[in-house]
């Protein structure tokens, strides 16, 4: 009976030390597993992050490539002026290409996809940057040049309109002149003077500092023997007035039946006109004359009285 008892308690003992041990062998695997779960949700999570990081950094790329496709194609002289800049974005381009062709799946791979991303777009970044500020300054010259031609357009505008005009004037004058040629002229003994500084008279265009026409009348109608206004009209051999600072525009009505037209003086004066007496014009020069053949020319606003011309070597 008592070798019976002892047999029992030694199974006992048996069955509970085999109990205690598959709960310590259970414990330890079920810690493993779930530090392995644990692990493995981790090592997940650090790679879905790291892959969205090598998405948001290639869309960034492809944005900024638009951004230089953009430039390039906005200007031409872009083309030209970075064509070094163009083979290192294709360069930068094809890496890309390399890249997406073999993702890496491991969080190490992955960090190393991400490190030459970032690369490539901080290269691009001030490849653009660059494309950018040469883009301002081009379109700022390209401004400034549309602007200039722009002014200069307008000023040869009017300067058709003051050629027109003079062209008109001169084949006004032709016209009263070839009239008055036939009818005798109003004057005689038309003198033209050209005086230097010291009131000597001078030929020469670079001395030239005032001009004295003088004459005396003669066959002046009787109905106009009373006071009346004087042009001096002074003319290059273009027909072109020179210069003064208040010229005079007027229109002459000829007596003789001609048209009217249009003459700029360079002054006027009143006077009783009077056969024989003789009158004057004192003409400062503003600017300097250029060399060449010149014509005055005396009218009335009734008609052209005389004409003469000078020379200035």
């Amino acid at each position: 009976m008592e070798n019976s008892n002892q047999s029992s308690k030694k199974t006992t003992i048996i069955l509970g030390v085999l109990l205690l041990l598959a709960i310590l062998v259970g414990g330890y695997f079920w810690n493993q597993t779930t530090n392995l779960t644990a692990e493995n949700q981790e090592l997940n999570a650090e790679v879905e992050t790291l892959s969205g990081l090598r998405d948001d950094l290639l869309e960034e790329i492809d944005d900024l490539h638009s951004d230089y496709d953009e430039l390039m194609s906005v200007n031409d002289s872009m083309k030209i002026l970075f064509a070094e800049t163009s083979d290192k974005v294709e360069a930068k381009r094809a890496e890309i290409k390399r890249i997406k062709s073999d993702f890496a799946k491991d969080a190490k791979g992955m960090q190393t996809e991400i490190d030459q991303l970032r690369t490539i777009k901080k290269d691009l970044t001030a490849v653009i940057a660059q494309l950018k500020k040469e883009n301002a300054r081009l379109t700022a010259a390209n401004a400034q040049l549309t602007g200039d031609v722009a002014a200069a357009n307008e000023r040869n505008k009017v300067l058709e309109g003051e050629i027109a005009q003079m062209k008109q004037l001169n084949i006004g004058m032709e016209k009263e002149l070839k009239k008055l040629a036939a009818a005798n002229s109003r004057v005689t003994n038309m003198r033209v003077d050209v005086k230097k500084a010291n009131d000597k008279i001078t030929s020469s265009h670079n001395r030239a500092r005032e001009i004295v026409v003088s004459f005396d009348l003669k066959s002046i109608p009787k109905d106009k023997l009373k006071e009346e206004r004087l042009y001096l009209v002074i003319t290059d051999a273009k027909g072109t007035p020179i210069k003064v600072k208040n010229p005079v525009s007027t229109t002459i009505n000829p007596n003789t039946g001609g048209d009217a037209f249009p003459i700029i003086a360079q002054q006027t004066i009143r006077a009783t006109l009077q056969n024989g007496i003789r009158l004057q014009f004192i003409q400062a020069l503003e600017e300097k004359l250029r060399g060449g053949a010149y014509r005055v020319s005396v009218y009335a606003d009734w008609g052209l009285l005389g004409s003469s011309q000078f020379q200035l070597r």
